[in-house]
């Protein structure tokens, strides 16, 4: 699977953040914009900076401005014209936002309702002592912290099975968090394929454990993070006891049924157009699926289970992102969890 940090090195850079972040919940409107060949930059009372990409994102959708609009004055380098759209909707914005920064650049604009109380930092938190006290039966695969989210991929040497015989997997969690709105806190089961070091998210599944960051309206100024000892408390007792719940033999067991009945299941029509079918299904390019394609013959094994394979091989390719390969490993998941009439559209695809 994609390597990023490692436990020290994510710690280290949550720790930096949290020291460096400033929260403001200011009108929209008061907030004004620039736009150049690197990017975005804002100017406010609170200061001014640049922005992260997600950031630029989030303001330009909050003001109906398509995505596919924005980008494409990027890049034909109309960049006045859209500063100017921006400006002008925002002027008329009667929003209040929270503007998320660190070192004074702009990393997220959110509303106004966004609560704190699942930040990375507390999640962290919260995590660390329930693994620490697992001791050696719980092994750290993967780590990373990109311009949206915090990912932490763990497996327990209790969990373990053969699929086919000599192809181990090993089970555990895969924990996710995003503290600039782009999604929920989730715990969700985490598959990691010893003989080649593939990774598997399943989603969906009984011990899937999710927290919305959703809190009560707050006034306008800057914003000091509220999560008392007892809302921290609370929280920690929250993933403690979802992370023994997650870890239930009898989940893996489950999940290594499934995965041993997908090989059973072979492609019966053209393995292209299979591949592009599938992809229709579970969401990945048409350029992904020629990757995919490529990676499954190299695999040798024409059947729902090398489908799954080529799908997580594919996500340790050099140029995927970290979020795009852990995004590839859900949709993995989404390969063993393919209903009967998906399979016969794909394995008969012609």
């Amino acid at each position: 699977m994609k390597q990023s940090l490692s436990l020290q090195e994510l710690a280290a850079e949550i720790q930096y953040i949290d020291t460096h972040k400033q929260d403001f919940i200011e009108p929209a409107h008061l907030v004004n914009y620039t736009v150049n060949k690197g990017g975005a930059e804002y100017e406010s009372r609170f200061g001014s900076g640049g922005m992260t990409n997600h950031a630029f994102s989030q303001v330009s959708a909050d003001l109906g401005i398509p995505s596919s609009y924005r980008n494409k004055l990027m890049q034909s380098g109309n960049f006045d014209l859209l500063a100017d759209n921006i400006n002008t909707l925002n002027q008329q914005s009667i929003k209040n936002r929270t503007f998320r920064l660190v070192d004074s650049d702009m990393r997220a604009s959110l509303s106004d309702s966004y609560s704190m109380d699942y930040d990375d930092p507390t999640i962290f938190k919260a995590i660390l002592p329930v693994l620490h006290d697992m001791g050696d039966d719980i092994v750290v695969q993967s780590a990373g912290l990109t311009e949206t989210n915090m990912y932490l991929k763990v497996t327990s040497k209790k969990l373990m099975g053969e699929v086919k015989v000599g192809d181990v997997v090993n089970g555990g969690i895969m924990f996710r968090n995003s503290s600039v709105g782009m999604g929920f806190y989730q715990e969700q089961e985490f598959i990691n394929r010893l003989v080649c070091l593939n990774g598997m998210v399943k989603a969906n599944n009984v011990s899937s454990f999710k927290k919305m960051h959703k809190g009560a309206k707050q006034g306008l100024g800057e914003v000091r993070s509220d999560t008392t000892y007892a809302i921290q408390q609370a929280i920690a007792l929250q993933i403690r006891d979802s992370i023994r719940a997650s870890l239930n033999p009898v989940h893996f067991q489950k999940t290594l049924e499934d995965m041993k009945e997908t090989t059973t299941r072979k492609i019966s029509g053209k393995v292209d157009e299979a591949v592009k079918e599938l992809g229709k299904i579970v969401g990945y390019t048409q350029s992904e699926g020629d990757d995919i394609f490529k990676h499954l013959i190299e695999g040798g094994d024409l059947s729902q289970y090398g489908l799954l394979n080529a799908v997580t091989k594919y996500a340790q390719d050099d140029d995927i992102s970290y979020d795009r390969a852990t995004q590839l490993e859900v949709i993995g998941g989404k390969v063993l969890s393919l209903n009967a009439k998906q399979w016969r559209n794909v394995s008969e695809a012609a």
